[in-house]
């Protein structure tokens, strides 16, 4: 519990508690000594305070517990360094929800980015991650290519003319068309889908520690991996110039990384 007393030299109005009660301490304006009232008389004088004589409603109501306190009773033998009395202290500051957006300057902040960081990741981790990447897939294509082949043989097989074993070029084409198509779709499925998911890593780059993210670090559409695929194929792959941008931009982004406005960064 706090009292409030007044110091008699310079009127100044100081707080204190019943663990100061019987001591003496050195007012905070004037540096005068003060003898503290007993615990009786600060309790004393708190209950005459709560419960004060009907008073004009138009006067200035009472604030402290006055310089009665000091009438009588002697402190007990402690030095006067014993303790000080607080001088004004600042108001604590609001509790603030630790979830909140803190704001400077008065428009809010958010959350930095890897633009903000620096958290890009390096040449080396790219390419080590491409490397892992490249020998899943080769695994992934060359089943691929032998189940489409033994299917399109056997299709072939039944299309042929006894007359005429050699098939036409338009049917080689279409086959070949086929193969690719189906090529193109497994790589693009792979790295389409797993940009987009909620690890928005390939395997690769999962075991790297590095993922994709848009320009502000979010998770990227699977539209937006599309066609980050496609550019990297067919552009990026140009005598590897794409790719090799990534050792020398300021974000570290390769050419499909410019045209799918995205970031690899360390997850």
């Amino acid at each position: 519990m706090k009292f409030q007393i007044k110091c008699k030299d310079c009127g100044k109005k100081l707080e204190v508690s019943l663990a100061h009660a019987g001591k003496r301490g050195k007012c905070a304006g004037c540096a005068s000594i003060i003898e503290i009232p007993s615990a009786e008389a600060l309790q004393a004088a708190a209950a005459k305070q709560s419960s004060p004589p009907d008073q004009d409603p138009f006067s200035a109501p009472a604030d402290d517990l006055g310089g009665d306190l000091f009438g009588g009773g002697s402190g007990s033998a402690f030095d006067e360094d014993d303790f000080n009395f607080p001088g004004p202290q600042s108001a604590a500051p609001a509790e603030q929800n630790p979830f909140a957006s803190p704001v400077a300057g008065g428009q809010p902040t958010y959350p930095s980015t890897a633009s903000q960081t620096g958290a890009y990741a390096g040449f080396g981790a790219r390419f080590a991650a491409s490397l892992l990447d490249g020998l899943i897939l080769f695994a992934l294509l060359f089943c691929t290519f032998m189940g489409v082949s033994i299917v399109l043989g056997f299709v072939l097989a039944g299309s042929i003319d006894p007359n005429d074993p050699e098939p036409s070029v338009g049917v080689i084409l279409g086959i070949q068309l086929v193969v690719f198509s189906v090529l193109i779709g497994v790589q693009w499925l792979y790295y389409a889908l797993q940009h987009s998911s909620a690890s928005q890593a390939t395997i690769g780059k999962r075991a790297l520690g590095i993922k994709v993210t848009d320009m502000r670090g979010q998770r990227i559409s699977f539209g937006r991996a599309s066609g980050r695929f496609f550019a990297m194929t067919f552009l990026s792959g140009i005598l590897l110039i794409g790719y090799i941008m990534a050792a020398f931009t300021e974000k570290k982004q390769a050419l499909h990384d410019i045209l799918a406005g995205t970031l690899v960064v360390q997850s």
